[in-house]
């Protein structure tokens, strides 16, 4: 397309988000987003890019095994709270949740989320910590 066809104002804001956009930019930017130039062929707002190694919540996610449920656990310094996932691809779910870390690689999740998650002592969960 060339730029120099359009209105002065329809190029001044190509490559800028929308201002209802601009949180979403901060928040992909916070994750290891950049914009490296490229727009989007709909919009022309901003094309976010990142190396999937690079994005944060990602490589501060841990894959954990549940070595106990308990009844309950509350949220505190050694229980935070998590967005927890079952490792399951047929019926994947995702809750928040607080999880106490043990040993190695091991947590206690409570009951309820046990149930809500599907899973059972010695399955798999991915965790990320709620910054």
């Amino acid at each position: 397309m060339y730029l120099e066809l359009l209105p002065e104002e329809v190029v001044e804001v190509i490559g800028r988000p929308h201002e209802e956009s601009v949180p979403a930019k901060r928040l992909l930017e916070r994750e290891g987003f950049s914009y490296q130039g490229t727009v989007d062929i709909f919009d022309a707002g901003p094309v976010m890019e990142c190396e999937r190694s690079n994005i944060e919540s990602i490589k501060n996610a841990k894959a954990l095994t549940i070595n106990n449920i308990a009844s309950e656990i509350g949220e505190d310094e050694s229980s935070p709270k998590c967005i927890v996932s079952n490792r399951c691809l047929e019926d994947y779910r995702l809750i928040m949740a607080p999880i106490r870390y043990e040993e190695g690689e091991e947590a206690t999740i409570s009951e309820q989320d046990a149930e809500i998650l599907g899973i059972s002592v010695g399955a798999q969960v991915q965790t990320l910590e709620l910054r």
